[in-house]
């Protein structure tokens, strides 16, 4: 077995032994695949051929009522990614595959789910997995694979088995956390909200700096925003980014449907692509919009928040 630095050898790609009763497991199979070396405080650990892998521990401040995880790897381009996610805000019906890894490696751990033959993996063997980072509907998926012919009897009963745990999963989100989340997401004060580091900001100052921040730029800088931990998912298709499905923004875990009932009702979709949407954004800052959820008016500091996300703009464009 090889073992560099902080990464160990695995034989099996998109997966992670259930380190609560083995650390690492060697296969006669010749093609190594990289992962991070799994320790106690570690949740997931795996990787595939392809040289994607991923990292899953949890973080200072994680809490039994709110686990928050430190989240990295390699993507599928070679490029690294390392981020917080809340676990509580995992939404299964669209998340990355390294979101699913740190909620299964989650499950596992709290005892919730026990892996067939101690591979943790959060879906079933020969499913095509893909970019790690891009945004799926993991429980259509696990749908279509446990009434897939193609697919062994143990294989659907496993799919089955996934899509029931994410299935209860949100429909606990939805019981606990409902008016919690509402609350956090729906009423937030952005006076007092820093901006991003100087780091932060020069890198995406180089990136969106000198170039007019068109709708296609805009989902880009408004990814990258949530992916240093600035915006949190639902603050940027609140900011309008535009998510895998066509539904109207929604709380993590589809908690409550939510939508506008402000007589703004303007959208950026509607603008022309190579329009700069700076003097959007600014306007946006300047509308009061409130929002229903479950039939319930909500103030909401939308207004604000695209007021926090012109700031960032104009600190770029300087």
């Amino acid at each position: 077995m090889m073992i560099s630095s902080l990464y160990s050898t695995l034989a099996y790609p998109n997966s992670m032994i259930n380190t609560k009763k083995s650390n690492l497991y060697q296969s006669q199979n010749q093609t190594d695949y990289k992962v991070w070396l799994p320790n106690e405080n570690c949740i997931y650990s795996g990787g595939t051929g392809d040289g994607q892998n991923i990292y899953v521990t949890y973080t200072a401040d994680s809490r039994d009522d709110d686990p928050i995880v430190r989240i990295r790897g390699t993507a599928s381009d070679g490029s690294t990614f390392d981020f917080v996610k809340h676990i509580n805000e995992i939404n299964p019906k669209n998340a990355s595959y390294v979101e699913m890894c740190a909620l299964i490696g989650y499950q596992n751990n709290t005892g919730a789910y026990s892996a067939p033959n101690q591979i943790l993996s959060p879906v079933t063997p020969g499913t095509k997995i893909g970019d790690y980072l891009e945004k799926k509907n993991f429980v259509d998926m696990l749908q279509s694979n446990a009434s897939n012919p193609s697919f062994s009897p143990s294989i659907q009963k496993t799919a089955q088995t996934l899509q029931a745990l994410y299935t209860e999963w949100m429909q606990e989100q939805i019981e606990k956390r409902g008016e919690e989340l509402a609350n956090k997401y729906y009423n937030i004060s952005y006076a007092d909200k820093a901006l991003p580091t100087e780091s932060q900001l020069e890198m995406l100052k180089d990136k969106y700096g000198n170039t007019p921040l068109t709708k296609e730029k805009y989902q880009s800088f408004l990814q990258d925003l949530t992916d240093m931990g600035v915006l949190s998912e639902v603050e940027s298709q609140l900011a309008g980014k535009r998510a895998n499905t066509m539904m109207v923004p929604v709380i993590p875990v589809a908690t409550a449907t939510v939508g506008k009932v402000s007589p703004y009702d303007d959208d950026i979709w509607r603008l022309d692509n190579n329009v700069d949407v700076t003097e959007y954004i600014k306007y946006r800052a300047s509308c009061d919009t409130f929002y229903y959820i479950n039939n319930v008016s909500h103030e909401s500091s939308v207004d604000e928040l695209y007021g926090y996300i012109s700031n960032i703009i104009s600190e770029i464009k300087k």
